[in-house]
């Protein structure tokens, strides 16, 4: 089987992760890749074959969320044309009989998606976007060019997927960049009146929902990060038992007797449920490996816990658990037949544990090829998550294991900064940015060549986002540890372009989050010093960069200038810029040349 045979069967072994649920029909909308390897979002019933995906979008139409309407009928969307996630608000019909519904526009704003919620009666929708220089919450009802009612506004963020409507009143997680502090905001819908607000631990991953019925929800405390419920009328707190790890999702039964939360440990998962009356807690018996906590619903008379799980031969899919006969199911599925086979070996994933210089415990995973290593050691491919309030999991990557048979180890090291090891974890990387978090890393290099036998000069750096930035980095930091090669997507050359060209206030207090202040200039020291601009003249072997020309979070200027610069010495410089592609869209056909570009690079810098 050849490397485009390879790339081929990946791409068919797709996952499934809804952005939501209907809560009548079970429906569920996602995106999935179209036929032509688009990733559009599809929709799905999942009473009848959840593995029967209708497009409802043009391929042309990207979006990165969705929420259905309480009975069912309507589907709300941000929508970009563009790939720049300047987004309007937008509605379709579930039960429309055309091939692609009709799209009727909500919003007359625009603006960069932060959350959108339905009112418990559907008639109207919250939805939080960032435009220049302020973040907004606007109230929008539910029919075509609505009128736009301001509730709320400020440079603070209002967390990205962490807006609820509850009974009356919308709650919503804030994060004060600089500080970084996390408060929950409590809001009345009607007048914008701030109702509540609740200082809590800093997490970027926890989520929680409303009290089915009561004005009560769950939130981390600042004062001890232990979970508690805050009940509004009362304004009373009760503590609940917890076990070791970072609670993500908080949900309810129907009934709002028990609650539901995942757990993320060393980048594996375990579902909880707590009995509020017996104060009990349990793990459900679910299997090994990735586990995240969508939501509970009813289903047939039965009470039905949705999550995704994956592993490292297991693409991320939906699957459901049947709370009443502790049993769980896997839902949506689409995987080659050759994928797990002889001729196409899956490996496992391995946790991995190292100190960093300053003593710091780090944690990680690797994949050994299943083939003995060759004569000097197996080459390796480290790949640095995004974020950096990102983790690398135990889950299915194609892409890691086409390299393992292709002869790579692959390593995936969670450096401080990363989500999943504690608050304290990861702020650590605060004013730290490529300095800290990049000796987590090459700490961890050193820890594998030393456990695995990897050849030390065959040793090449990959990532996107801010993986891309510390791309870029390692390679003018030859000093610490001279990588073989690196290839960098949607990098970040410049700190200081970053924060000075923002598009929205969500990035620009993105950068004011992980380097401090911007008043006085008091962090421009900061953002100079760990932009690799400043050191390109150290860079030393091969560099490959792949670049979106409408990409608003990490912009292709500074990129193409740091570039240029290696380029005009004579450099081994590959440079690819994809037209009218963003951050966060697929367009059809880029996946298939983005991992052959990807993998035929490392195979040529290491021969």
């Amino acid at each position: 089987m050849d490397l485009f045979e390879k790339i081929k069967l990946i791409l068919e072994t797709q996952g499934y992760i809804p952005y939501d649920i209907s809560s009548v029909n079970h429906l569920a909308a996602a995106a999935f890749l179209t036929a032509s390897n688009a990733l559009i979002i599809h929709l799905t019933s999942l009473n009848q074959d959840p593995n029967d995906h209708k497009p409802i979008l043009p391929e042309n139409a990207f979006t990165i969320d969705a929420k259905f309407s309480p009975d069912d009928s309507w589907i709300s969307l941000p929508v970009d044309y563009t790939g720049k996630e300047l987004s309007s608000l937008y509605r379709l019909s579930t039960t429309s009989t055309d091939q692609l519904p009709p799209l009727e526009q909500i919003s007359s704003s625009e603006g960069r998606h932060i959350w959108l919620d339905w009112s418990p009666d559907g008639k109207d929708i919250a939805w939080a976007i960032s435009q220049d220089k302020i973040n907004k919450i606007m109230i929008l009802s539910n029919q075509p060019n609505s009128e736009e009612k301001l509730v709320w506004e400020g440079t603070v963020i209002p967390w990205f997927g962490c807006g609820r409507w509850g009974p009356n009143l919308i709650k919503f997680t804030t994060v004060l960049p600089g500080k970084n502090e996390f408060s929950e905001i409590v809001i009345n819908p009607n007048t914008g009146e701030i109702v509540q607000t609740i200082p809590i631990a800093s997490s970027y991953t926890f989520n929680s929902y409303w009290h089915p019925t009561k004005s009560i929800f769950p939130f981390l405390s600042r004062d001890d990060n232990k979970l508690k419920l805050f009940n509004l009328e009362t304004s009373e707190t009760v503590a609940l038992p917890i076990p070791e790890g970072e609670i993500e999702t908080v949900c309810w039964s129907k009934d709002g007797a028990k609650l539901y939360f995942g757990v993320t440990k060393d980048g594996r998962d375990q579902i909880y449920t707590i009995d509020l009356d017996s104060m009990e807690l349990e793990p459900l018996p679910l299997p090994k490996g990735l586990n995240k906590l969508f939501k509970v619903q009813s289903w047939k008379d039965k009470e039905i816990l949705y999550f995704i799980h994956s592993d490292a031969t297991t693409r991320m899919n939906l699957w459901k658990f049947d709370l009443e006969i502790q049993k769980y199911q896997q839902l949506t599925q689409k995987r080659s037949p050759e994928a797990g086979t002889s001729e196409f070996p899956l490996v496992n994933s391995i946790s991995e544990y190292w100190k960093s210089t300053d003593g710091l415990d780090i944690h990680g995973f690797v994949l050994i090829p299943s083939t003995p290593p060759p004569e000097g050691g197996y080459p390796a491919v480290v790949y640095v998550h995004g974020g950096p309030m990102g983790q690398s999991v135990d889950s299915f990557v194609g892409t890691f294991q086409v390299m393992t048979q292709e002869g790579f180890i692959v390593f995936l090291p969670n450096f401080r900064g990363s989500t999943g090891y504690g608050e304290t974890f990861q702020m650590a990387n605060f004013r730290e940015i490529g300095k800290a978090d990049f000796l987590d890393i090459t700490s961890g290099v050193e820890h594998i060549i030393s456990k695995y036998g990897v050849n030390p000069n065959k040793v090449i750096i990959y990532g996107g986002s801010y993986g891309g930035y510390m791309t870029l980095r390692a390679l003018t930091k030859p000093e610490i540890f001279k990588f073989t090669a690196g290839w960098a997507e949607a990098a970040i050359s410049d700190w200081e372009y970053m924060y000075d060209y923002a598009p929205d206030e969500v990035f620009r207090q993105f950068v004011v989050s992980i380097f401090g202040s911007m008043e006085n200039d008091e962090s421009r020291p900061y953002l100079k010093e760990s932009s690799p601009v400043a050191d390109w003249e150290k860079v030393q072997v091969p560099l490959g960069v792949v670049q979106y020309a409408n990409d608003t979070r990490t912009p292709l200027k500074p990129v193409w200038d740091f570039v240029q610069k290696l380029i005009e010495r004579g450099d081994d410089v590959e440079f690819h810029v994809r037209p009218m592609m963003g951050h966060a869209n697929i367009p059809k056909g880029f996946l298939v040349r983005s991992i052959a570009r990807l993998i035929q690079f490392c195979q040529r810098v290491v021969e």
